[in-house]
């Protein structure tokens, strides 16, 4: 996931957006625009879904990665802000 993450940023994400949203258009007639977020949220749902997890919700997946790095973390919060934003 971090190497996927890391391509995305320095070979896809399109410079000129000039917005600083992560997931932005790569293709179509918006292309460089923000994803909106129902398009986030279906992302999320199709990964889960290849993932065999069933329904993922936003929200907890955002709990569930906190959780998951601060107990790879041993519990350093300094990472877990740094891994969240």
């Amino acid at each position: 996931m971090v190497h996927s993450y890391f391509e995305y940023l320095t070979s896809e994400y399109p410079r000129e957006a000039g917005h600083g949203m992560l997931l932005a258009q790569l293709h179509g007639a918006c292309v460089g625009q923000p994803w909106a977020p129902v398009g986030a949220r279906r992302m999320i749902g199709r990964a889960g879904n290849r993932a065999g997890l069933g329904l993922v919700k936003p929200h907890a997946f955002r709990h569930t990665f906190t959780s998951a790095v601060l107990d790879a973390a041993d519990g350093n919060l300094l990472i877990a802000r740094d891994a969240g934003g």
